[in-house]
């Protein structure tokens, strides 16, 4: 199961199709305090967060997210990148940070990788 976290309507639900598409079972959520109260279990295969949510931001997310026992990958996904914001979200623990605009396939890709690395 793939956690997606993102505020932008027509992103989360493209990000959706995309990776329903290739098979991921994904749950999405327009905020990270609605995909905190979401009880997760030992299959989920990916947290995709974007970074600038309305309650939250990415890395916060992650951080609470690994204090409830999250020991899966995550990518994080943001219109404000720079080297800090990567070198924040990499020491919090995400695997990979993708700038908006995405390319095509670019999340499916590397969420596919992932899978293939189990």
């Amino acid at each position: 199961m793939i956690i997606l976290v993102e505020d932008d309507l027509p992103v989360r639900r493209s990000l959706k199709l995309l990776l329903s598409m290739r098979d991921h079972d994904v749950h999405d959520f327009a905020n990270g305090n609605s995909a905190l109260a979401v009880e997760f279990g030992p299959k989920q295969t990916c947290l995709v967060a974007d970074y600038l949510l309305p309650d939250i931001n990415g890395v916060e997310l992650l951080e609470r997210f690994c204090q409830r026992g999250w020991n899966a990958p995550a990518i994080m996904i943001t219109g404000v990148f720079d080297t800090r914001l990567e070198s924040r979200a990499r020491a919090a623990g995400y695997t990979a940070v993708f700038e908006k605009p995405l390319q095509h396939d670019q999340l499916a890709d590397a969420i596919d990788a992932l899978d293939g690395a189990k």
